[in-house]
């Protein structure tokens, strides 16, 4: 009966260790999918920026616009941004959890800012537009990016 018992109890606590290295195996690759995920959009907003900068027609532009709009949208989606996942393949500093509030009226203001973009009537103000989005990428960038990894 104690070997029973003891048999038992070492595999429950077997269990408890593979559900804990399962779910923490689980949440690392949550936060992977998140830095993935946001570094793609934010290559992705780098592109649509060049794409209005190098754009001669206002399809072009509206084109891009409304991929930086979803782009902002989905960046607005806190579960891209879960605790922990300023890793070393991540450039966010732990600022952004320290200051959501802030963080969030940040994404705010890109939006704003890109609501006018798309609002633009000719590509030599959307242009100029163009320059106050980066201004609001960059506004979030100086208090929420560090520097590169690596470098």
């Amino acid at each position: 009966m104690r070997l029973l018992t003891t048999t038992a109890i070492a595999a429950g606590v077997a269990a408890m260790f593979a559900i804990g290295f399962v779910s923490t195996d689980g949440m690392a690759q949550d936060v992977a999918a998140a830095v993935k995920a946001r570094q793609d959009l934010m290559k992705s907003n780098g592109a649509s920026m060049q794409k209005i900068n190098q754009a001669t027609d206002m399809a072009a532009v509206k084109e891009a616009a409304a991929t930086l709009q979803d782009n902002a949208n989905k960046l607005g989606d806190l579960k891209l941004w879960p605790a922990g996942s300023n890793t070393d393949t991540s450039r966010a500093k732990p600022e952004i959890w320290q200051n959501v509030p802030d963080f969030t009226a940040k994404l705010g203001a890109l939006k704003a800012e890109e609501t006018k973009l798309a609002a633009a009537t000719d590509v030599a103000g959307a242009k100029d537009q163009a320059k106050a989005v980066l201004g609001a990428c960059g506004a979030c960038h100086n208090a929420y990016r560090g520097p590169e990894k690596g470098k």
